[in-house]
């Protein structure tokens, strides 16, 4: 796994950046989000302090994990944002049934399969400085 695979896979303009390890994706990029020119997507290929929703842990190894997060500016502000997680969760249940992996979604974060917690959805927003244009 590496930038330039995820790369050339992802949506264009979408810059993206592979870390060995790191606390929490989400906590780095919401550290940088006002520095951010455009989108990001950060991947770590083994996350030690992950949080999923209300603060609980979100365990991740290094072999079996996915673990990513994506920054972006979103116009319009929160109200845009009010389905996105399960929007979110659908386009990942459609894409992992065309694979042949069949999943349920529990509302309103979690795809399981088996009944097993398959993947988490966390959505966060940071509002952006006064006057600023970050992502």
């Amino acid at each position: 796994m590496n930038a330039a695979d995820i790369a050339a896979r992802s949506v264009s303009g979408v810059a993206v950046e592979v870390v060995e390890e790191t606390g929490s994706t989400n906590a780095d990029l919401l550290a940088r989000a006002a520095s951010l020119s455009g989108p990001l997507l950060l991947v770590a290929r083994h996350q030690t302090a992950g949080r999923g929703r209300a603060g609980r842990s979100w365990l991740s190894s290094n072999e079996g994990s996915l673990t990513f997060s994506l920054a972006w500016h979103c116009a319009g502000g929160l109200p845009r944002l009010a389905g996105l997680p399960l929007a979110v969760g659908v386009a990942l249940a459609e894409t992992l049934e065309r694979l042949g992996v069949q999943v349920q979604l529990k509302w309103p974060n979690d795809v399981l399969r088996d009944g097993d917690k398959l993947a988490g959805i966390l959505i966060e927003t940071q509002a952006a400085p006064r006057g600023g244009t970050g992502p």
